[in-house]
């Protein structure tokens, strides 16, 4: 009976060690203020990967396993392209829910191997607007993002949005080639308009005088 009781008390101590909670204040203000941050690859030059989720604030202490909507098995958390450590993705054509479970590493000074907290977050499909001529000309814009939510948008409004973009842009550089413009013209045509009034009232000065001298006779 005392061996029994024993073996019970130790698995219970057991399961409350595995399952218990990390106290330390500093980790804990870190899980409340801790977000996920979505980061695509189109600034970083031959990155294998489409985007990037991470956390922010970051810690070198942690590690981060991660399940989604599209994939069944579990991801664990790498060192990027972007330098940063996180869950990377290809390309995919849905919309695409991570679970990140974020734990503190084995070797942590506090907590070590427990879980802190999960977190989700949400990214959309791979924006295929990102592809055509308008984004070609206009990377910039909004809807050539590419990951930009771009999934209830037909192809007509998209046309329309970036056509309206367009003409945004080019009302926007118009008054700056407007003002080069008059700028020549103030620059270079004044040296000629200025010699032709001056030529103009010379005449009609020496003009004026000749009749003024034809009318005395």
């Amino acid at each position: 009976m005392k061996k029994l009781l024993i073996v019970i008390i130790c698995l219970v101590i057991s399961i409350c060690s595995v399952k218990a909670e990390c106290t330390d204040t500093d980790i804990l203000k870190w899980a409340k203020e801790v977000e996920v941050k979505f980061e695509t690859s189109d600034n970083i030059p031959n990155a294998e990967y489409l985007y990037y989720l991470y956390l922010e604030p970051s810690r070198d202490d942690i590690e981060i396993r991660s399940t989604n909507s599209l994939y069944s098995g579990v991801t664990k958390g790498a060192v990027q392209e972007n330098g940063r450590y996180g869950i990377a993705s290809y390309i995919h054509f849905e919309e695409k829910t991570y679970t990140l479970e974020v734990y503190m590493k084995k070797d942590a000074k506090v907590c070590a191997g427990e879980q802190i907290l999960k977190l989700r977050k949400t990214v959309p499909q791979y924006n295929s607007y990102s592809n055509t001529a308008y984004c070609y000309e206009y990377p910039q814009a909004e809807l050539c993002q590419t990951m930009s939510d771009t999934d209830d948008l037909s192809q007509e409004e998209f046309i329309k949005q970036m056509e309206e973009y367009v003409e945004g842009q080019i009302h926007k550089e118009n008054p700056k080639k407007e003002n080069i413009i008059l700028t020549i013209i103030f620059d270079y045509l004044i040296w000629i308009i200025v010699p032709v009034l001056l030529i103009g009232i010379f005449y009609k000065v020496r003009i004026n005088k000749v009749r003024r001298e034809k009318d005395a006779k």
